[in-house]
C-alpha cells in the first residue's frame, strides 16, 4: 500500500516505511520512530505534519524513544514529567460586541416534508469578530446549520438574524454581507484561467489576493488542473473578493497542507482583527482547537455543546484533541500541543 496523506494522527503509526518529500527530492526515508527522532534536527520543516505524540515529542528534550499514538504519548508523558507542580496556564478571556452577527432561534429545518427534521430546535449565536467553529460528525446538520444561517436554506421554523435584524424578512441583509465558501469549491469556477477567476474585483485585488494565497505561480492554470489544496485556495480567493462583513466556511482546511494552515490561521485572525466574523463548519479538530475563539458541537441537529475554545474541549471527553487525550491526566486544561510542551518545560525548569 502507498499511501499519500496530509493528516496523519492514524495513518503514520501503521506505516513501516515513511518517505519525505521537500522540494521535488527526497528528504528522509526510513521508519517513523526514526523520522521522530530527526524532528527536533534536520527535519525540524516537517514537525507541524505529524501527530500530536510526535510534535509534543520534539518539543521537549526527553530522551525517552518517541511516541507515535495517543497511548504511547500518554506513557511518555507520565514517564518523563511524574508529579507535575504546574497543572494550568494562564488564559486571556475576550469581550465580545453585544449583538451577534447571527443568531438562530429555535430553528428547524427539513429538505422533505415527510422525512425527518434535520435541524431541531436549534438555537444559537455568533459573537461579532469571533472565529466560530461548529463541530460534529457527519450527518449532525452542520452544513445545513450553516446554510440556514449564510440565508441558501429557509428553515419553516424558527427566527435567523443578522447583527439584531430579521433576516429572513429583510433578504437584503445579505447583500454584500455574507460569504459562502461551500464544501464543493469547483462549483464556484466559472473562468478558464486562476487569474480570470480573481479578476472579478479588479486586477489591482486580484494580484494582493494571489499572492495572499500563494496562487502567483498558478494564474495561467485552469482551475479545474489545480490540486484539491489549491482549488480550496482560490475559492476562499474569489469570496473575499467581495469583502463580506460575515464569512461561512465549509471545511476549510480540506488539502491545505500544515504550512498553509499556519497562513490561513493568521489570515482569518487578521480578518477579525478587522471586525469581519468568521463561521466555520469543520472536522479539523486540531485547527479548530488552536485557532477559533469559539467552539459548539452538533448531534442530531441540536446544539449538545458551546462554549470558549480550551473550555469547550476541555469538557469533553471523545470529541477532543489529540494533545488533551495525552495529557488530561496530567494536564487537564491542555488542548493542543503547544499547551503540553509549555507544561512539560515548566515543570522541567
Amino acid at each position: 500500500i502507498v499511501l499519500t496523506e496530509h493528516r496523519l494522527e492514524d495513518v503514520l503509526p501503521a506505516a513501516d516505511r515513511v518517505v519525505v518529500l521537500h522540494h521535488g527530492k527526497v528528504a528522509a526515508d526510513s521508519a517513523p520512530r526514526e523520522i521522530g527522532r530527526a524532528l527536533s534536527g534536520e527535519l525540524s520543516f516537517l514537525r507541524d505534519s505529524m501527530p500530536s505524540a510526535m510534535r509534543i515529542y520534539a518539543g521537549t528534550d526527553s530522551a525517552l524513544p518517541c511516541p507515535l499514538t495517543v497511548r504511547e504519548g500518554k506513557q511518555w508523558l507520565q514517564q518523563s514529567c511524574p508529579a507535575p507542580k504546574v497543572t494550568t496556564l494562564p488564559r486571556e478571556s475576550r469581550t465580545w460586541d453585544s449583538t451577534p452577527a447571527v443568531r438562530l432561534r429555535d430553528v428547524f429545518f427539513t429538505y422533505e416534508k415527510q422525512q425527518p427534521d434535520v435541524l431541531r430546535g436549534l438555537s444559537l449565536e455568533v459573537p461579532q469578530g469571533a472565529v466560530f467553529a461548529l463541530l460534529g460528525g457527519n450527518g449532525a446538520g452542520k452544513s445545513t446549520a450553516m446554510q440556514v444561517c449564510a440565508g441558501l436554506l429557509r428553515p419553516y421554523r424558527g427566527s435567523v438574524e443578522l447583527f439584531g435584524r430579521n433576516a429572513r424578512r429583510e433578504k437584503k441583509l445579505y447583500a454584500g454581507t455574507v460569504g459562502v465558501l461551500p464544501q464543493q469549491v469547483r462549483t464556484l469556477f466559472t473562468e478558464k484561467t486562476v487569474a480570470r477567476e480573481l479578476e472579478a474585483a479588479g486586477k489591482d485585488r486580484a494580484a494582493q489576493t494571489a499572492a495572499l494565497l500563494q496562487l502567483e505561480h498558478l494564474l495561467v492554470k485552469p482551475p479545474y488542473d489545480l490540486s484539491g489544496g489549491e482549488q480550496q485556495r482560490l475559492a476562499l480567493g474569489k469570496v473575499l473578493l467581495h469583502d463580506p462583513q460575515i464569512l461561512f466556511l465549509d471545511e476549510p482546511t480540506k488539502g491545505m497542507d500544515s504550512a498553509f494552515k499556519s497562513r490561513f490561521a493568521a489570515l482569518l485572525h487578521r480578518l477579525t482583527d478587522a471586525g469581519k466574523t468568521v463561521f466555520m463548519v469543520s472536522h479539523d479538530v486540531e485547527f479548530c482547537a488552536r485557532h477559533a475563539d469559539l467552539c459548539a458541537m452538533l448531534f442530531d441537529g441540536m446544539l449538545a455543546a458551546c462554549a470558549e475554545t480550551n473550555r469547550f474541549f476541555s469538557d469533553l471527553t471523545f470529541y477532543t484533541t489529540a494533545a488533551n487525550r495525552i495529557a488530561r491526566s496530567l494536564f487537564a486544561q491542555a488542548i493542543t500541543d503547544e499547551d503540553v510542551i509549555r507544561l512539560w518545560h515548566a515543570n522541567k525548569s
